[in-house]
């Protein structure tokens, strides 16, 4: 991964860490796209996600796949080749 321009870090919510529906590396991902979400959506591309996460698109893509079936992360304003990641997962709590 390269150095991102403003990334600071991540923070896991203990909403996240301590659910035990997810594995470690579905907790990184889920709260790196609620981190990223700020009201506004998640851009972040799955090859980006990847890059941060330490694992595979095909993983992030499977990952996100299981949020959106949970009800968790849904995908919006997709345009053939961008989407936009929403989740109020931390909201719910």
């Amino acid at each position: 991964m390269t150095e991102e321009k403003g990334f600071r870090g991540l923070w896991i919510p203990k909403e996240i860490m301590l659910d035990a529906r997810f594995t470690l590396g579905e907790k990184v991902l889920l709260a790196l796209i609620c981190g990223l979400d700020n009201g506004e959506g998640c851009y972040a591309g799955n090859g980006y996600l990847a890059g941060i996460c330490g694992c595979t698109e095909r993983m992030v893509t499977k990952t996100v796949a299981k949020f959106r079936r949970m009800g968790i992360v849904e995908s919006s304003d997709f345009d053939g080749r961008r989407r936009v990641l929403r989740s109020d997962f931390l909201q719910e709590k």
